[in-house]
């Protein structure tokens, strides 16, 4: 490494990062413990105090009024407690700032800059220096940060970065290097990391560049296509063929793209006279074919782990299993027998655990879709005896018991689902096996016995979000009163139902029962639960969690307050880390602080992946009060517009169109299922071009889906031809959307008289029948959160 220069002459240029990043950086860790926690605070006002970082004015004449002197707002956090009741953004009632950052975030930098280059307080500053980073104004830069690091203290390390690209672009590398090691041990250390693998990259000391790649790579701070990017550089430095080869495989494994395949493929003939496909050991093929059974490229899984090849016994259980996983999701249950069967053996061989228990299940679903039930029930039983501790043991005995039920074992099918709610009570699929033999009785008209065990079921659930399953059991409590002709126990149990199942599928049944028993009453019910106030459900105001008190905490809502998208990877450094699957989740309060400022600060996608699909405590109440902002996180009117004018178009109620992108894809545009169904909607590229060419929409290729516009008028349109084809029944033609109007359309012809909401609990294929009351559900909520008069009205 080039040494900084230690002459007069060059001092000049050392002072900036000297001064800002040594004292802000090197000494940060000691001025953190000595600053008192209010001086923390103060970082966290609304920056009216503007005037005290500039000289003081003249004091005014003896006879002037003197002026008011501004109301210090409190701070945000104070300790580690949070006030959300006083977060504002930093940009509200700025209109300049405003329009300033939407010039920014339209790529206007020039025009952004103009207007901020005059205001000249702090967030306006900020704005300013990302616009003179992107039109080139590197002296701007080195000018602006040493007085904004003071006020954005916390901000200190994304400063010191911008200052580290501003000597980039005046192609001052020395100073750029000693910024880029300081950054290395903070939350900007991965953008640190990728400079000074460029800066390496250009200068002549091959050994220090080589060490450097060698961390990055093994290190676990760069995304797999940088440390792609890394290994290719490396491979210009190592000389032995076995090294090259240890890091073209390692490449081959982390990267599916064409560009670096083909890259790696001529690599590996220049140098082996093979391409890599030949080149490879098994280990790295079957590193490969995971990587695309993940991003769900199982033809191509399929081509690769298909090739016949020596692997260690290790090597052939995870090749084995993925091979037989990506068959299964093309539903060649044929061909994913034997690979799932050589797995079950192999995988017993090694110290894989998860793939021992995973390769027994997945071979007991491959042998169940194809009719091989005794296969299955062997395999599924394995699961529960041999690995009773294990998370898939419920989900095996369930699987088991629907097994059994094929073979018409009513004995074993009962003994079974037994076993799993005495057994696994804490399981997720406990209130499945309680309901099972319920809906037994409801097929046969037993409404009788189906009341007696629906009333002992709900002496052992206790209703935890999601709550469908507990609405399920109030519901047809009401529904069996109803049909034994026990009206009054009927609206009881309905009543019951809509209260403590807020908004779910089974309220909304409820809703609709209720008002065949008594016209008005449902419609008078819910005015009123709408317009309860709800003091003190929440601690609303104040939020405490030893969370709170943390600079990584700190640095994230300062962020989020500026506007500024760097607040979503301060998310990654939070402690703890942020839940990503729903259950028992500790510091609850800390992760829904982080959830409300999300929504407040505008991020309302990743307001809406921590609130409505894992902490989900808005689903205890209504949206009243101060919850209603609960359910507007988890079920955020995202691309409202364009889902109005999709809806119109096709004649369909647009809050049914947007509870089904929200249950299809989460909002987001770029999803792709496991089957290839693209975009918001997950529609079918060969179902999209269909239904685009039959109602004059333009589409050329499934490249259009990622589009929110054309994928939601195509969505409308086929929901429109589906809502037509099954007479306006709801429950239906939602259901055919994902299963497809002729399976859908077969199954009622065969069940023609059943009243739908038992049309749908006897629905075989699990991934509808629960797709159905999702869909329903969201919609539900949207039409109560939009204001919509009434209830959504189903045909039951």
């Amino acid at each position: 490494m080039t040494q900084p220069v230690a002459q007069k002459s060059s001092l000049p240029r050392l002072v900036l990062p000297l001064c800002v990043t040594a004292c802000c950086l090197a000494t940060g860790a000691l001025a953190i413990t000595m600053l008192p926690r209010a001086s923390f605070a103060a970082t966290f006002h609304s920056f009216s105090l503007v005037a005290a970082a500039t000289p003081a004015p003249p004091a005014p004449p003896p006879a002037a009024t003197p002026k008011p002197v501004p109301v210090i707002p409190k701070p945000l956090i104070s300790g580690d407690r949070l006030y959300l009741s006083r977060f504002t953004r930093y940009t509200t009632g700025d209109t300049q700032l405003t329009r300033a950052v939407g010039l920014y975030e339209a790529g206007k930098h020039a025009e952004a800059q103009k207007i901020l280059e005059q205001n000249t307080s702090p967030q306006a500053r900020w704005w300013y220096l990302k616009s003179c980073l992107r039109t080139g104004a590197y002296k701007e830069i080195l000018r602006i940060v040493p007085g904004l690091a003071k006020t954005f203290f916390l901000l200190r390390e994304d400063l010191v970065f911008w200052q580290l690209k501003a000597y980039l672009g005046q192609g001052d590398r020395e100073n750029a290097q000693i910024l880029a090691r300081l950054l290395l041990k903070g939350s900007r250390r991965k953008e640190a990391l990728v400079v000074l693998l460029k800066l390496a990259a250009g200068q002549k000391n091959r050994q220090s560049e080589e060490k450097l790649l060698r961390s990055a790579i093994t290190g676990g701070d760069l995304t797999d296509g940088q440390k792609v990017d890394a290994i290719l550089r490396l491979l210009t430095l190592v000389r032995t063929a076995m090294e090259r080869r240890a890091l073209l495989e390692q490449a081959w494994g982390l990267s599916v793209r064409r560009s670096v395949t083909r890259q790696l493929d001529a690599l590996a003939r220049k140098w082996f006279k093979r391409p890599m496909l030949k080149l490879a050991s098994c280990s790295a093929i079957v590193r490969r074919g995971e990587r695309l059974n993940r991003i769900n490229l199982h033809k191509a899984a399929v081509t690769l782990l298909s090739r016949k090849m020596r692997c260690t016994v290790t090597d052939r259980c995870r090749r084995d299993f993925t091979l037989a996983r990506s068959l299964f999701f093309l539903k060649r249950y044929a061909k994913a027998a034997p690979p799932a069967g050589r797995a079950v053996l192999t995988c017993e061989k090694t110290r894989l655990v998860e793939l021992r228990v995973k390769s027994k299940y997945l071979a007991g679903k491959i042998a169940f879709s194809r009719g091989r039930y005794k296969t299955a029930v062997k395999a599924f039983g394995r699961v529960a005896r041999e690995h009773p501790d294990h998370s898939y043991a419920d989900d095996g005995l369930y699987r088991l018991a629907l097994t059994w039920e094929k073979l018409k074992n009513k004995a074993a099918v009962s003994r079974t689902l037994t076993k799993i709610s005495r057994a696994h009570p804490k399981g997720d699929r406990f209130q499945d096996a309680l309901w099972q033999p319920i809906l037994a009785h409801l097929e046969k008209g037993d409404w009788s016995a189906a009341g007696t065990l629906l009333k002992k079921a709900r002496g052992l659930v206790t209703p935890t979000p999601p709550l469908e399953n507990w609405g399920r059991l109030l519901y047809w409590q009401g529904r069996v009163a109803h049909l034994m002709g026990q009206n009054t126990r009927a609206m009881k149990h309905y009543k019951e139902c809509i209260a403590t199942a807020p908004l779910t599928y089974h309220a909304l049944l409820s809703l609709n029962r209720l008002e065949q028993l008594q016209k008005g009453v449902a419609g008078t019910l819910l005015t009123t639960i709408l317009s309860k106030n709800a003091p003190g459900t929440l601690p609303w105001s104040v939020l405490k969690d030893p969370g709170f008190a943390t600079d990584a905490f700190a640095r994230f809502v300062e962020l989020a307050r500026l506007g500024d998208d760097l607040a979503m990877g301060a998310l990654k450094t939070l402690t703890p880390p942020l839940p990503t699957h729903p259950g028992t989740i500790a510091r609850r309060g800390f992760f829904k602080g982080v959830a409300i400022i999300l929504h407040l600060s505008g991020y309302h996608f990743q307001a809406y992946r921590l609130m409505g699909r894992v902490l989900m405590d808005h689903a205890h109440s209504w949206p009243t009060a101060d919850t209603r902002v609960l359910w507007q996180m988890a079920y955020p009117s995202l691309y409202g517009t364009r889902l109005k004018a999709a809806s119109t178009r096709a004649g369909i109620d647009p809050t049914l169109l947007m509870g089904l992108v929200r249950e299809e894809s989460g909002f987001s545009r770029r999803a792709r299922s496991t089957a290839g169904a693209l975009g918001l909607a997950q529609l079918m590229p060969r179902t999209a071009r269909d239904v685009a060419r039959r109602n004059r929409i333009p589409y050329t290729s499934e490249a259009d889906l990622a589009d929110p516009s054309t994928n939601l008028l195509i969505a409308g349109s086929y929901l429109g031809q589906l809502k037509k084809l099954f007479k306006g029944q709801r429950l239906l033609y939602v259901g055919a959307y994902n299963c497809g109007e002729g399976a859908m359309g077969k199954w009622r012809k065969a069940d023609p008289r059943t009243p739908l909401d038992l049309f749908v609990e006897k629905l075989r294929v699990t991934e509808t029948r629960d797709y159905i009351k999702r869909v329903l559900s969201s919609m539900f909520v949207y039409h109560v959160l939009g204001k919509h008069p009434g209830f959504p009205v189903l045909a039951l």
